[in-house]
């Protein structure tokens, strides 16, 4: 048996894509990979596996290659197990569209996830043709108050001169994650980046608010070797409970939950909860989160 080396460019419910010599090749799982209950065992986005080949003309992924940073949250609603939003990722672009949806606490949580993971967070001002410079310069003030030491940049994905400034985070060979809610301009910046149309965009309603266009986690090829990894707009960014950076990247939270009634609250409805408890009575928003980026190893 031949094994062959490619990447995960997406997955399915039962089946997934892989990027091998610049082709995609559909595939599926082994049994055991399948049947293994480790949620984080299975390949995901940005994975390097081994594969063979089947008469059919499609793969079967035989095993995932250690991962050198993985983003991992906790899976949306009531399920308490990790999901793998990412794998083997240099840089996480943090999005928020202006000029009404900078929400600074979602980008700690975002940059938390990064820093966790593994990978650089860098903040994204987008569509910021549509501000002036006093409201521009406001937006990355309050960026900056809560992530000191994050680069934050602001972006127009309506020329190629509106996103040089990220220039910087496009090296050969490096994989980059496109993270935030709906509208920010995820895929057009792809499509200027790519110079081609390859994915599909969603006109910004009159209100600002952006249509959900990208509806599952893609795999880019651009020129000079850079990938990016599409992601749809996250409606909630939970922190998985078993990371192992949690502790340093949220201080204050994880101060306030030693106070909860149970060892293993999840701040979410639980009775006695003292995130919860203070999130109400305003203590959590008196003052910054602190993030704390993990110290260089």
């Amino acid at each position: 048996m031949t094994l062959i080396r490619a990447r995960v460019a997406a997955v399915h419910r039962s089946s997934l894509q892989l990027l091998h010599a610049g082709a995609l090749v559909p595939a599926t799982l082994s049994s055991s990979l399948i049947r293994d209950p480790d949620p984080l065992a299975r390949p995901g986005v940005g994975d390097w596996v081994t594969a063979e080949a089947l008469p059919d003309n499609s793969w079967r992924v035989a095993a995932v290659e250690p991962r050198h940073s993985a983003l991992v949250r906790r899976a949306a609603g009531e399920r308490l197990e990790p999901q793998l939003l990412a794998a083997n990722i240099d840089v996480a672009l943090l999005f928020a569209p202006l000029p009404d949806d900078v929400n600074p606490r979602r980008l700690v949580r975002l940059a938390a996830l990064a820093w966790d993971g593994g990978a650089t967070p860098v903040v994204v001002l987008s569509r910021a043709d549509l501000v002036d410079g006093t409201a521009l310069a406001e937006a990355m003030q309050q960026v900056q108050s809560q992530l000191p030491g994050v680069d934050c940049v602001a972006i127009s994905s309506m020329s190629d001169e509106g996103v040089a400034p990220l220039r910087p985070w496009l090296r050969p060979s490096s994989t980059l994650v496109f993270l935030g809610p709906s509208g920010a301009g995820k895929s057009t910046l792809v499509n200027r980046l790519a110079g081609a149309a390859l994915m599909r965009t969603g006109v910004v309603a009159d209100d600002g608010r952006g249509k959900h266009t990208t509806t599952h986690r893609a795999l880019i090829t651009l020129p000079d070797d850079v990938t990016v990894i599409d992601t749809p707009g996250l409606r909630e960014v939970g922190m998985w409970v078993g990371s192992a950076g949690s502790e340093h990247l949220f201080a204050d939270i994880m101060t306030l939950a030693e106070g909860c009634r149970f060892g293993d609250c999840t701040h979410a409805q639980e009775p006695g909860c003292a995130v919860l408890s203070a999130s109400r009575s305003g203590d959590t928003r008196r003052r910054p989160l602190r993030p704390v980026a993990p110290a260089a190893t």
